[in-house]
């Protein structure tokens, strides 16, 4: 993570071995990935001193398993590592975290130029699922008042389209390149997704999974597509990725 922020040209990086304890936790050294709250308090702290425009990215991680223990008033259920109601008190204490943070970010002068971008880096696992599409879900949220009127898109996309959306959003105008396309424009399209060594592509009518090799799975949103989508899918998926990989051998951070 720190030779990442690095080479991405961030000035500060922060681990959470810098972030003060300040709530009764049962065990304040339990948590693998560190505390949203006192993560989060931390941020906000180093933005009341940030001077002029700035890009900051928070990793919080109370959500993950193994979940944690949390302070009485967070246990609103059972308690459990690997359960579902484990997983929903942590859930209910990093919403509540995100609150705080906001509170303090809404009184801050740089809040009505900043744009907040709250997304996650997988699906929620075994939770939730309760179709195919379900196991490519991740939530995104991007909240800039001023700039977005409130709503919801449908619209297929990917954590790739991330980077396009916020140039548009910033109003940006020189070239760049990406293989996603903004939010703001995409009319309909396909999600590009991996898991170690396993790519999938995702669409309106359906998904399929690949080794590079061979079609490891498929399946359908809703109804049964023909044939021919699944084949045609394939085709997409095996030439984004090939496109890919042709970007990575020429980007500027690759060995020769």
């Amino acid at each position: 993570m720190d030779a990442i922020a690095r080479s991405a040209g961030f000035e500060e990086y922060y681990g959470m071995e810098d972030f003060p304890v300040v709530l009764d936790y049962p065990d304040p050294s339990a948590s693998d990935f560190g505390w949203d709250y006192e993560t989060l308090m931390f941020v906000s702290g180093k933005l009341a001193q940030t001077k002029g425009p700035f890009l900051a990215y928070v990793y919080t991680g109370t959500t993950h398993e193994p979940f944690t223990r949390l302070p009485p008033r967070f246990e609103k259920r059972t308690p459990g590592s690997l359960t579902e109601d484990g997983f929903l008190n942590t859930l209910s204490y990093a919403d509540w975290s995100l609150g705080e943070f906001m509170k303090k970010a809404e009184q801050a002068d740089w809040f009505k130029d900043t744009i907040f971008v709250f997304v996650a880096d997988h699906p929620l696992g075994k939770f939730g699922v309760t179709s195919p599409l379900d196991r490519f879900h991740v939530p995104l949220l991007i909240y800039a008042p001023g700039r977005i009127k409130p709503g919801t898109n449908a619209v297929v996309a990917s954590q790739l389209d991330l980077f396009p959306t916020l140039v548009d959003l910033l109003g940006f105008e020189d070239p760049f390149s990406a293989l996603g396309d903004s939010l703001l424009r995409k009319q309909d399209g396909y999600a590009f997704v991996m898991a170690g060594s396993i790519v999938g592509m995702v669409g309106k009518e359906g998904f399929l999974t690949h080794s590079l090799k061979n079609r490891l799975d498929s399946g359908a949103a809703s109804g049964s597509p023909p044939p021919a989508y699944f084949d045609a899918l394939e085709k997409k998926l095996l030439a984004t990725d090939q496109v890919v990989y042709e970007l990575l051998q020429s980007n500027r951070w690759a060995p020769p």
